[in-house]
């Protein structure tokens, strides 16, 4: 069987910044439609068999705090390590203790 090891999920081509030098250049997409969290679980049920981490990026995961709170859950849930890449300026007081989803994030990487 194929071991990826890990897995890099683009979940969203959103950013709150565009920077010159980011390699994620996601800007002739706008309009596309983000996946639904069902959508989402049917692609990590599907390569879970091939991965032990999934890093979430994007554009900044961080655009869509509940989509991916959830998933990060929903990954710990079935036996995923969850990192999350991140500008960091989107985290805040309440994402990160109020809904208390970074409890199950291996790795938090930030860029800029």
């Amino acid at each position: 069987m194929i071991d990826l090891g890990v897995v890099n999920l683009h979940f969203t081509h959103k950013c709150n910044y565009h920077c010159k030098f980011c390699y994620s250049h996601f800007f002739a997409s706008k309009g596309k439609e983000l996946l639904s969290f069902d959508k989402w679980k049917k692609i990590i049920d599907l390569l879970r068999p091939y991965c032990k981490r999934i890093n979430f990026a994007g554009g900044e995961p961080l655009k869509h705090k509940e989509l991916i709170g959830k998933l990060i859950n929903f990954n710990h849930e079935i036996g995923l390590i969850s990192t999350l890449i991140t500008n960091g300026y989107l985290l805040n007081n309440e994402w990160l203790n109020i809904l208390n989803y970074p409890k199950y994030i291996h790795t938090n990487y930030l860029s800029k």
